[in-house]
């Protein structure tokens, strides 16, 4: 086989693994998407702020940007994890 063949090959092969990667990321975060959906405003709110948002808010200060109590958000925050790994229909979820 010509090297240029051999070399089309393997960098097809790349190509087809990267795109493999990139649906296999649009389909997990897709799932994602319609868990958080799923559940209730203040939940998905917590989750998003906590896990999602891009920032080093910590639990206390969110909490009170939420104005609730900081238990408060973490019991929030406990049934939250658990109403979304439920919903989360991607891959098995060990709960």
């Amino acid at each position: 086989m010509p090297k240029n063949v051999s070399k089309i090959n393997h960098t097809e092969n790349i190509t087809v693994r990267q795109i493999d990667r990139l649906t296999e990321a649009q389909n997990q975060l897709q799932a994602i998407r319609e868990a958080l959906d799923m559940l209730s405003t203040d939940h998905r709110e917590i989750l998003t702020r906590i896990y999602i948002t891009q920032n080093d808010k910590t639990q206390q200060y969110i909490a009170d940007e939420m104005a609730m109590a900081l238990k408060t958000l973490q019991s929030h925050l406990r049934i939250a994890l658990v109403e979304f790994a439920e919903a989360y229909h991607y891959e098995n979820l060990f709960i």
